[in-house]
């Protein structure tokens, strides 16, 4: 990337698998990536020796902050549907894309995106709400931090997130197609 990325030019979008995708841009003012640690360890051994021993890469975490504008964050976390529902419901997989650009017309962030811009994109597969907090401060708005966690892989050992870094020079990326089963982007 040639040029600093600025938050006025990020975009987020939420996609339920099997639903439709959702541009949270102007909901979210934090977005945090923790996690996805890859611990190494080295076993010494007689003579000077040492075995390095990979294990496998810790789940990631993702925090969002949030205004409360629409049921979707409670919707996510409590299994609902519609604008009235109770706790207890199928917490589903969702699809998270995090999209920092400078290329001009992009509207959500899973955009196709073309060669010769700064791109910076992100997309988490099969995320599970964790938890998700609303407040309201006395001179503030309702909003809420929603914590999502996500496995590097999935069950068939396939990846979980796809990281693609576009620059002035280097060549664009396809648009995501819907998160469906079988289909992560």
């Amino acid at each position: 990337m040639a040029e600093a990325l600025f938050p006025d030019e990020a975009l987020v979008e939420v996609q339920k698998q099997g639903s439709t995708k959702v541009n949270v841009t102007v909901d979210i003012d934090n977005f945090e990536e923790s996690g996805f640690e890859r611990e190494i360890e080295t076993r010494p051994f007689f003579g000077g020796a040492k075995v390095t021993i990979k294990k496998p890469q810790a789940d990631g975490e993702l925090t969002l902050n949030a205004k409360i504008t629409r049921a979707l964050w409670d919707q996510m976390l409590w299994g609902g549907t519609g604008s009235s529902f109770t706790s207890g419901g199928d917490q589903d997989p969702y699809r998270i894309t995090f999209l920092v650009t400078k290329q001009s017309g992009i509207t959500a962030a899973s955009d196709a995106l073309a060669a010769g811009s700064d791109h910076y994109r992100k997309t988490y597969a099969n995320c599970f709400m964790t938890g998700f907090n609303p407040k309201l401060e006395a001179e503030g708005m309702l909003e809420g931090e929603a914590t999502f966690m996500v496995s590097p892989r999935d069950e068939s050992a396939d990846p979980n997130v796809l990281v693609q870094i576009g620059d002035s020079v280097g060549s664009g990326f396809a648009a995501h197609a819907d998160f469906i089963v079988g289909t992560k982007w």
